[in-house]
C-alpha cells in the first residue's frame, strides 16, 4: 500500500542539520568524529554524547563532558 510521504512539503532549507557523535564510546571517539564533520564542512555545531551503555543507549556524561571540553579548548 503507497502511503503519502510525509516528508513531501517540507522544505529542508528551512532546517538545520549537524552532525552527532552518539555512535561513541569513548571521549577519543567523539573528538574523532566532531573533527571529522568539521572538516567534511557540514556545519559548526554538533550534538556531542557518548554512549557509556550498550543495552540502554544512556549516555555517559563523565566522558561527554571530557569531549566536550576537548572540543572546547580546540575551538
Amino acid at each position: 500500500k503507497n502511503l503519502p510521504n510525509p516528508l513531501a512539503n517540507v522544505n529542508l532549507k528551512d532546517f538545520i542539520t549537524f552532525p552527532n557523535t552518539a555512535g561513541a564510546k569513548t571521549d577519543d571517539e567523539a573528538i574523532r568524529i566532531a573533527e571529522i564533520a568539521n572538516h567534511a564542512g557540514v556545519c559548526d555545531m554538533i550534538k556531542v554524547e557518548v554512549i557509556g551503555d550498550d543495552e540502554t543507549l544512556l549516555p555517559d556524561p563523565f566522558e561527554t563532558y571530557e569531549a566536550c571540553k576537548v572540543l572546547l579548548e580546540k575551538g
